[in-house]
């Protein structure tokens, strides 16, 4: 049996966003029309959690249902429900 699980940037790259890993997974980058943009997620938020799973740069999922996000901005944490159409 073979097992594989999906490493958080990847995720995050499917929801139309780039991220860069340093002191927390700072969106660089939303994609037009996508999944991020239209949840609300901005340029220059903090992703600290998905599906209620805190996140850094070595998280990987084996199954994901993509359901909310959590960002930091402007100092306060913003729960996201992630729209995917």
């Amino acid at each position: 049996m073979i097992t594989a699980s999906m490493p958080i940037k990847d995720i995050l790259n499917n929801l139309g966003m780039s991220v860069q890993f340093d002191n927390g997974g700072k969106v660089k980058t939303v994609t037009d029309n996508g999944p991020a943009q239209k949840t609300g997620i901005m340029v220059g938020d903090i992703i600290t959690a998905i599906d209620d799973h805190d996140i850094d740069a070595s998280t990987s999922f084996k199954t994901f249902s993509a359901r909310s996000v959590t960002v930091r901005r402007d100092g306060k944490l913003v729960p996201l429900k992630i729209v995917t159409r």
